[in-house]
């Protein structure tokens, strides 16, 4: 008998999107949020109601091991307030349909790096948009060496990335 695997069939049509990439305690991570899932906005919003959650239960268990629920989760909400101010500290970008070429276009801030082991394949069929896309470099989407720096002193993150400021390798 033959296996049949079925397909997600929002791999199969395209959406226009936002993403983060963003280090957890074990890997570098890809969060995509498509349109067509989620309400069109910004990567502040992004970041303070989907991006942070995750973050903080990522990384809660590692910085307070130790702590009652009680005390772990007022730590988690004072973690979750300092990060949702630096949603541009970590790698993200845009997808947008640019109907005049007929083809998708991903703006990024020339942030990802081979150690983060994601490459624009992965984001590409996120948003179901594998060998239509055009990446653009956008100086908008490039990490913010602040933001970076307050996410290295919150989370227990010793690589570096490129940021707009400063290159760390």
């Amino acid at each position: 008998m033959r296996e049949i695997h079925s397909v997600d069939p929002r791999l199969t049509t395209n959406s226009e999107g936002i993403y983060f990439v963003v280090r957890l305690p074990k890997r570098w991570q890809l969060l995509a949020f498509r349109f067509d899932d989620y309400h069109e906005g910004g990567h502040p919003e992004f970041w303070e109601a989907h991006v942070t959650p995750v973050l903080v239960k990522a990384w809660a268990f590692r910085l307070f091991p130790s702590l009652s629920a009680a005390e772990r989760c007022q730590c988690e909400l004072q973690l979750k307030a300092e990060l949702d101010l630096h949603y541009d500290g970590f790698p993200r970008g845009r997808v947008t349909w640019n109907e005049e070429i007929d083809r998708f276009a991903v703006f990024h801030g020339s942030n990802l790096k081979p150690t983060m082991k994601l490459q624009r394949g992965a984001i590409e069929r996120a948003f179901g948009i594998s060998g239509r896309a055009d990446w653009e470099f956008d100086e908008h989407e490039q990490c913010s060496l602040f933001s970076a720096e307050a996410i290295w002193t919150h989370l227990p993150i010793r690589e570096r990335w490129k940021t707009a400021i400063a290159d760390f390798d």
